[in-house]
């Protein structure tokens, strides 16, 4: 695994996990009031509390391993050990394509934690529409009228002894002027509509109506502001585990070419390459494929180029 794999390798297991640590704390904090709410059953937290790890894991995966490897490289700089390899002909990006190995090791381990945690996220409708579910099954085999709310959707289910649970809400983009209660409902996938059975509807009216209702055993709203992005691409599904490859051999390169010596500035450098690239994945699909495609274009640019140098001064040199 090249002169530092085995470095390289166990700092950057060691600030993946802390920084799973860190990520799966602030998930932990974020779903406190729903576990302590007696209206919010465990089963309606536990798809929310499967999210908040898959988001604390991809946290994980493309910050930890890039500051690890920055932190690494300057332990490296700063014990010597690259100065002496440099003067014997190695060269900072020789070094950092011979860490790649490792690299893969700790992301592999990363896949295998992935895997177990079911890491491809689902549309944000049928995320909801599971919490949907969760709550109404909590209503089964209930002894006395209870209420389970799903704060997420912003509905609550009336659970009755003996008789099917009904599901009450506020109207969307109402203002808090119409409430509606139904037998059923289905989201779409980007909560973009809503269908609902056996509707109740009451809005506040005006100065001449003071109030409207509403029945219908169907309804459907439409043109709701879609929430969150359509499920991923499996390339997209794939693509924080492909930067993590590349970010941490590519941090330490640039911190031995540099000669940076403070490892707290060298892993707040790859750590903070990290937290852009997390950033840059809330992009859409489509806002991806620029950048991707110009940073290959660039790469077999510089490559070509350097290739034509190389073969200029050796030509020179024969001369």
């Amino acid at each position: 695994m090249g002169p530092f794999g085995w470095l390289t390798a166990g700092r950057a297991l060691v600030v993946t996990g802390l920084v799973l640590s860190v990520a799966a704390f602030a998930g932990v904090v974020r779903l406190l009031p729903w576990l302590v709410s007696p209206e919010v059953p465990l089963e309606v937290s536990a798809p929310f509390a499967k999210a908040l790890l898959r988001a604390a894991l991809e946290a994980a995966i493309l910050v930890g391993p890039a500051a690890g490897f920055a932190y690494a490289g300057a332990e490296i700089v700063d014990s010597g050990q690259a100065r002496a390899l440099f003067a014997l002909g190695a060269a900072p990006h020789r070094l950092a394509l011979g860490a790649i190995p490792s690299s893969l090791g700790v992301v592999a381990v990363a896949v295998a934690i992935a895997w177990l945690v079911g890491f491809n996220p689902v549309e944000p409708g049928r995320f909801a529409a599971q919490l949907v579910d969760e709550g109404r099954e909590s209503c089964a085999g209930v002894e006395r009228p209870r209420s389970v709310e799903v704060p997420m959707a912003g509905i609550t289910w009336l659970c009755f002894p003996g008789q099917p649970p009904r599901v009450v809400g506020e109207v969307p983009r109402s203002r808090g002027r119409a409430w509606f209660t139904a037998t059923g409902i289905e989201l779409g996938d980007d909560l973009s509509t809503i269908s609902v059975r056996g509707l109740e509807l009451r809005a506040r009216g005006d100065e001449r109506i003071s109030q409207v209702r509403v029945s219908a055993d169907e309804a459907h709203v439409s043109g709701l502001t879609p929430w969150g992005s359509t499920a991923r691409s499996p390339w997209r599904s794939a693509l924080p585990f492909l930067i993590a490859v590349v970010l941490g051999p590519l941090g330490l390169g640039l911190v031995l070419r540099f000669g940076i010596q403070s490892r707290w500035l060298a892993g707040a450098i790859g750590g903070g390459a990290g937290v852009a690239a997390l950033g840059g994945l809330g992009l859409p699909d489509w806002a991806l494929w620029g950048p991707l495609f110009a940073a290959l274009v660039l790469g077999l640019a510089a490559g070509a180029l350097r290739s034509v140098n190389h073969g200029l001064v050796a030509r020179r040199r024969a001369r």
